[in-house]
């Protein structure tokens, strides 16, 4: 179970007027540094609070233990005591994945072992019984992304890769900064911190961009994320009343959904941020854009792969000590990357899976990019497929389902049949190709539609915003659409 609110969400009015009170009360603050960040604090907490309970408090303990053993390794540095250090260092690292692990994992390692292991002679429960802390858990929204931020802020702490926060209200907003805080992207201190101590100032320019952030965000989640999942649900969740053809559109679908929807939100979540006057990392560069599984990862979920790379991939070794060790690194991280994202065991293999091909394209050099423009057209294309057919088990709530799904994607389907699915599904259909064809824009081209945007002069921009906000009005989901990643 998720704690969560779907009424305060970023596509959601309620959130808009809760915006509309942060940028008025920053706009009589912005001039007094230790002012505007208390203020962003308390309405990072509110926020979070409107968003998801009572799990504030999760969010609380967070702050206090990793700011207490953020204390003790610096402490324990500057004393000359590297070894008690370390020791701080493991107890932070323990307890915050501790507390994830409870929340996150208990009660599907309580079935799983439910299912593996017999039941205790005379009973019918698993190993640990029917435990109501257990089966009553509720998984705070974002645990996964504030846990990761304050592992990277004690390791860095310890590697003297980033100075101590002795600031306890600052170290508080890193955690909990309300655009980044329920889905991403991961922060580190080196790169947030330092900005609260920055004079506030936003260019005409960088506010045109920020605003151009918020308006592709709101777009894709919307217009395209949440449209197409009105059609891609119903065909997951019954396989079998859909034909071939249908399972084919609706992997493709499922794909450009979740990218939509998951860069949508970090989109937002960057516009917002300066125009509050802090920088987020790039999150997303076209993923689908990839010739290779490397280059997938150096695109997709930016700021989690270079999380995984810097904190598992690297100390376990990485490619420092040969090819069975770089493996095997690679391996473990891809693992937990994918039970980062759920547990369930279809996210263990959809990790599993991708760490194999990324150690294939290691061991054969598919992991370079082709010198030819066709070939490199090619290779994209064969990966974009690999990368949507992979969807499906990330999607797929078992791996049987999976087997199913990819069972009716081997269905042939007849031409007439083709042609009325189409039909049915035009606008479906249109709006998929509309979101791929944005997608595989050139760079340049992108680059050059938000350099238009941010020289246009004012009232055309506000025209923009005019249509693009009657366009998300009519195309506006009845059903709130919560975004996926809110789920890990």
């Amino acid at each position: 179970m998720i704690a969560g609110n779907p009424d305060f969400l970023f596509t959601s009015l309620s959130f808009w007027w809760f915006m509309a009170v942060v940028l008025a009360g920053f706009s009589l603050l912005y001039r007094y540094r230790t002012a505007r960040n208390r203020f962003l604090l308390l309405c990072s907490l509110f926020f979070y609070f409107e968003t998801a309970g009572a799990a504030v408090f999760m969010l609380l303990a967070s702050i206090f233990l990793n700011y207490g053993c953020g204390w003790l390794i610096d402490k324990s540095r500057r004393e000359r005591e590297p070894a008690i250090a370390k020791f701080f260092l493991i107890i932070g690292i323990i307890l915050n994945l501790s507390l994830l692990s409870y929340f996150k994992y208990a009660d599907f390692l309580n079935r799983l072992v439910y299912e593996w292991i017999p039941a205790w002679p005379g009973t019918d429960e698993g190993l640990f019984g029917d435990l109501p802390f257990l089966n009553t858990i509720v998984l705070p929204v974002g645990i996964s992304f504030f846990t990761f931020q304050a592992l990277s802020y004690l390791v860095d702490l310890y590697r003297r890769q980033v100075p101590y926060c002795r600031n306890l209200f600052d170290f508080a907003l890193y955690l909990s900064f309300f655009p980044q805080l329920v889905a991403g992207p991961i922060v580190r201190a080196r790169d947030f911190l330092p900005q609260l101590q920055r004079h506030y100032q936003l260019s005409t320019k960088e506010f045109s961009f920020a605003l151009f952030m918020v308006l592709c965000g709101l777009v894709k989640k919307i217009a395209i994320a949440d449209w197409i999942a009105q059609w891609v649900n119903p065909v997951f969740e019954n396989t079998t009343l859909y034909t071939g053809f249908e399972h084919w559109m609706a992997t493709y679908g499922y794909a450009l959904q979740i990218y939509c929807d998951f860069s949508g939100y970090t989109d937002i979540a960057i516009g917002l941020a300066a125009c509050l006057g802090f920088t987020l990392p790039v999150n997303f560069r076209s993923p689908y854009k990839a010739d290779s599984f490397t280059d997938f990862w150096h695109r997709w979920h930016i700021t989690l792969s270079t999380w995984f790379r810097d904190y598992v991939y690297i100390p376990l070794g990485g490619n420092r000590h040969g090819v069975w060790c770089m493996m095997v690194a690679l391996l473990v991280s891809m693992t937990l990357c994918g039970i980062w994202h759920g547990a369930a065991v279809n996210f263990l293999f959809w990790g599993l899976l991708h760490g194999l091909f990324l150690c294939f394209e290691k061991l054969t050099g598919l992991d370079g990019h082709p010198q030819k423009r066709w070939t490199r057209v090619l290779k994209t294309l064969v990966y974009f497929h690999l990368i949507c057919l992979s969807w499906v088990i990330f999607r797929t709530e078992s791996l049987e389902a999976a087997a199913d799904w990819y069972l009716g994607l081997c269905q042939t389907t007849p031409v007439e049949t083709i042609g009325a699915v189409i039909g049915h599904y035009k606008t479906v259909f249109a709006i998929m190709a509309v979101g791929f064809a944005l997608h595989f824009l050139p760079a340049a081209a992108q680059e050059a539609v938000k350099t238009t945007f941010a020289r246009a002069p004012w009232f055309i921009k506000g025209l923009v915003c005019l249509l693009i906000g009657v366009l998300l009005i009519v195309s506006h989901s009845t059903v709130p659409q919560p975004f996926i990643y809110f789920s890990f």
